[in-house]
């Protein structure tokens, strides 16, 4: 299980996202691909349905060789990655059980 908060990690997926827009361009194509195929299949046009299903392992295959391409070129250009912000302790709220309550 992961100590971070799932806020804290933003700010480095939205710096990936920027240093490599092929990686958004396939995510947003192979969504609306797949959407748009599953509604014809709904709509019984097999023909078509098959060939945007065909289509959306294309747009895959192309998102996954862009994710790679994009950890090579920053392998090999010596760009260091994003850190993320230190985590904040979360189980710091839960009061310790046998700690006699604070007074004020």
């Amino acid at each position: 299980m992961s100590n971070l908060h799932p806020a804290q990690g933003d700010g480095k997926f939205m710096s990936k996202l920027k240093d490599n827009k092929l990686v958004v361009f396939g995510l947003l194509s192979t969504t609306a691909i797949l959407c748009s195929g599953l509604a014809t299949m709904v709509t019984d046009n097999q023909r078509l349905g098959n060939k945007l299903m065909r289509a959306r392992i294309l747009a895959q295959g192309a998102t996954v060789l862009s994710v790679v391409f994009g950890m090579q070129q920053m392998a090999y250009s010596g760009k260091q990655p994003v850190k993320a912000a230190p985590a904040k302790p979360i189980v710091a709220a839960i009061p310790d059980p046998n700690r006699p309550p604070a007074t004020d």
